[in-house]
């Protein structure tokens, strides 16, 4: 509630639409790690994204039009991007530039790349053509100095990440503490990707809190509790074979690190199997 009194001692209120950030989870809409984050982030430092967040001038909220009234799409236009037919297009051909222009962000990364790609048709200002056949499009994006050049750059960012993530994770002991481990590469994820164009760096946090909530957490909160002990335990033995498993290390890297002609040799013979899946493992 506002208090409609003194308005000239009131400020601006920021607001943020995040009514696009969930997932579907059967019948319910459910939250990501990444649609928290994000909005905490954009909550506590004030930053304004184009149909997600803005700041709003208290006068613009008091004017008459909106009459103190703070629903939300007053004031943040979330709603998609009208898809625009071109009828022309539909009719005689070619690709309105209209429809280029709205892939600006990719031309600001490879900027020769969309006159290499269109050509303008002579006699219909407005509209352009390819310059490669529709089944070559992909290959000659793929293989273009440009995008090659932003791979790399992407690459570059992972890299550093993941050797200093490796450095971190090697020096875990016991009794740390797991949710500070996550939080501590996460956010150093979010870091590294943070000025990279074309990439949502909370979609790159998302696959990193998956694997986390999956599989990582489960091997943090072992070595905060033993160590970097791999116990080999027996779990079913007869005359023919010994069957082993450990917490730490899966059977896959076992068998991977130390078995890989056993494992090449068995699916010769059983190519529709997973040594993995299997009591196969002898010792």
């Amino acid at each position: 509630m506002i208090d409609k009194e003194n308005t000239s001692e009131h400020r601006s209120i920021f607001m943020i639409d995040a009514s696009k950030g969930y997932i579907k989870d059967g019948n319910k809409n459910r939250l990501r790690e990444q649609d928290i984050h994000k909005m905490v982030d954009v909550f506590t430092n004030q930053i304004e994204i184009p149909g997600y967040s803005r700041l709003i001038p208290y006068a613009e909220i008091s004017d008459p039009k909106n009459d103190f009234n703070l629903n939300i799409p007053r004031y943040i236009d979330s709603q998609e991007q009208e898809d625009i037919q071109d009828i022309a297009a539909h009719l005689f051909g070619g690709i309105p530039a209209h429809d280029i222009d709205m892939l600006q962000s990719y031309w600001t990364v490879y900027p020769s790349m969309r006159n290499e790609l269109f050509d303008p048709i002579p006699d219909r200002p407005g509209y352009y053509k390819l310059t490669q056949s529709p089944d070559r499009v992909r290959t000659f994006i793929m293989s273009h100095k440009e995008y090659n050049e932003f791979n790399a750059t992407l690459y570059d960012c992972y890299n550093e990440w993941s050797a200093a993530t490796r450095t971190h994770l090697f020096s875990l002991e016991m009794d740390m503490i797991p949710k500070r481990v996550v939080h501590h590469i996460s956010e150093q994820l979010l870091f590294a990707f943070s000025n990279v164009a074309l990439i949502d760096k909370y979609d790159i946090y998302q696959h990193l809190m998956d694997y986390w909530n999956d599989t990582m957490q489960d091997d943090c909160y072992l070595v905060a509790a033993d160590g970097w002990k791999a116990e080999m335990k027996v779990i079913k033995q007869s005359k023919s074979y010994t069957e082993y498993d450990c917490e730490l290390l899966p059977k896959s890297l076992i068998i991977d690190r130390y078995f890989e002609y056993e494992k090449q040799k068995y699916q010769t013979f059983s190519p529709n199997l997973i040594p993995c899946q299997q009591s196969w493992i002898q010792w």
